[in-house]
């Protein structure tokens, strides 16, 4: 345990936090619970339920490492597959980052920082966005501000004790997302600047303290040897097709998602840009001033670099290797993001300027956060129910794409086939590997017209949704091609934009008029 303070304080604090982050994620998991699971998590949870031997095969043709589905296949086996249940993991989590937030906070800049700092990650809306998805990203930013305090404490004392805590954090990090990879590296080269600067050529304590915290970490490594293989074959056949590289805009980007704005950053967002520029550069200074020092503040410049050179080489590696970006994937700098943040608010002295921008950006997170975790991510449920209510045995359920049927599938009777397009995944998730290839080797047309076989004297029910990554028109030409061969078809329900995942359903009927 990592002493903030008097023992008493540490003990306030931690209860104060403990008692926060349960409060508000509970919250959060009670307000999700109006809408399903979409892609991702049907997927994440399908492969989870798997034996081990299984699972751990089944993520190689996934694309992620294997730490957070081994954790669900244990908390499954203990408190059921439910929707609530599996995304309650993730509650856990987001509520173990808020207990720790304070111990970080106070390292930072004592007391006040600490409870800033706990107030920030209990409201923000990231946290509790993905404390009600059954994904790993609240686990990543747990294990990054498990690692920020195990770095501080093996810096101050390398004691064998603190580099073992530093080696498995880091090794559990690779073992949990694979842009941690990004962080690491960072942090890396910050420690080699240490390591070789400022007296680093004549042995003083700082420089022999990287050294050791390097090593450290380079034994973490030994933990992501034995998935070593999996991983080199996911970079070459899986990769992320589904969306487009990292771009310059990454910071903007990973900033929205951090409070939460799906169209805009809004008015939560350019408060906590401010608070950041504060966090880095302000100073306090008598009767409520402030004063910037373009220098940087000392304890605020290696939060800074850790952002921006995470980000920078997340970003020439996406472009590199053609890999999508999605906002979520910020997680891996959520926690350097929000220890600036309250070092910025902090700065803000004035009596009465700090309580209302406190209550500002803490009230906004607080209805956003609200707003996320209500969020409808998919129509999978409506989709389901519609064909639930008319589908008949003999019928066959298609999607296009394959990315629509993992969250509706598990909700339709075991009785209705399902077929998807491209061809290649199992029912129940996605197949990634070589998945543009497979799109490539078959035509929509050729697609369709399997369907309408398969189908025979049964009805069609079609899900669909064009726009898809990677996919161009197929999807189109699969709906036109299947229009063509069963006339008299008509769209069931229409895709609903507000959901995150949203689709059409159509049936058509095997001849005309029925």
């Amino acid at each position: 345990m990592v002493e903030i303070g008097a023992p008493g304080d540490t003990r306030r604090l931690l209860a104060i936090a403990s008692l926060a982050g349960v409060v508000v994620c509970a919250a959060s998991l009670a307000l999700s619970t109006r809408t399903g699971m979409w892609l991702d998590e049907a997927q994440t949870v399908a492969i989870a339920r798997m034996p081990v031997g299984e699972l751990l095969d089944g993520l190689r043709t996934d694309g992620a490492p294997p730490l957070y589905y081994l954790l669900l296949h244990g908390w499954m086996a203990v408190v059921g597959t439910s929707e609530i249940a599996v995304r309650a993991l993730s509650a856990v989590f987001a509520a173990g980052t808020v207990a720790l937030a304070p111990l970080a906070g106070y390292r930072l800049g004592g007391r006040r920082v600490a409870i800033t700092a706990t107030a920030l990650f209990a409201t923000i809306p990231f946290m509790h966005r993905y404390a009600t998805e059954a994904r790993m990203y609240t686990l990543v930013s747990l294990l990054v501000l498990a690692g920020f305090l195990a770095l501080q404490a093996a810096l101050e004392k390398n004691t064998p004790r603190n580099l073992a805590v530093l080696a498995g954090v880091t090794g559990l990090l690779l073992l949990t997302h694979y842009w941690s990879v990004f962080l690491i590296a960072t942090v890396v080269a910050l420690l080699v600047a240490r390591a070789v600067g400022n007296g680093g050529s004549n042995g003083s304590n700082e420089a022999i303290g990287a050294r050791r915290a390097l090593t450290a970490m380079a034994a973490g490594l030994l933990l992501f040897l034995p998935w070593a293989p999996s991983f080199l074959y996911q970079v070459r056949h899986t990769g992320a097709p589904w969306g487009e590289p990292a771009g310059p805009w990454i910071f903007e980007v990973s900033l929205q998602g951090l409070v939460g704005g799906r169209a805009r950053l809004g008015v939560l967002g350019f408060l906590m840009a401010g608070l950041l520029v504060l966090g880095i550069f302000g100073r306090a200074l008598p009767r409520g001033r402030i004063e910037l020092d373009l220098s940087g503040r000392p304890r605020s410049v290696p939060l800074a670099l850790t952002i921006a050179g995470t980000l920078c080489l997340a970003v020439l590696v996406s472009q590199l290797t053609e890999t999508a970006f999605a906002p979520r994937y910020a997680a891996v700098v959520v926690v350097p993001f929000l220890l600036l943040a309250a070092l910025g608010l902090c700065v803000v002295e004035h009596r009465t300027a700090f309580p209302l921008l406190a209550a500002a950006v803490m009230g906004l997170g607080l209805v956003r956060s609200a707003d996320e975790a209500m969020a409808p991510r998919t129509q999978a449920r409506q989709l389901a129910a519609a064909v639930e209510r008319k589908a008949q045995p003999g019928d066959l359920l298609a999607f296009c794409p394959d990315q629509l049927r993992p969250a509706v599938k598990r909700l339709v009777p075991t009785y209705i086939a399902t077929l998807a397009y491209p061809p290649g995944s199992p029912a129940s998730r996605v197949n990634w590997v070589d998945y543009d290839d497979r799109i490539k080797a078959t035509p929509g047309r050729a697609f369709a017209e399997s369907v309408d076989r398969r189908a025979g004297e049964g009805a069609v029910w079609l899900v669909m949704a064009p726009g898809y990554h990677s996919l161009g028109k197929s999807c189109e030409r699969v709906l036109h091609r299947i229009r063509q061969l069963r006339p008299g078809g008509r769209r069931v329900q229409a895709q609903n934009y507000s959901h995150f995942e949203h689709a059409s359903l159509w049936r058509l009927p095997p001849t005309p008029g029925t």
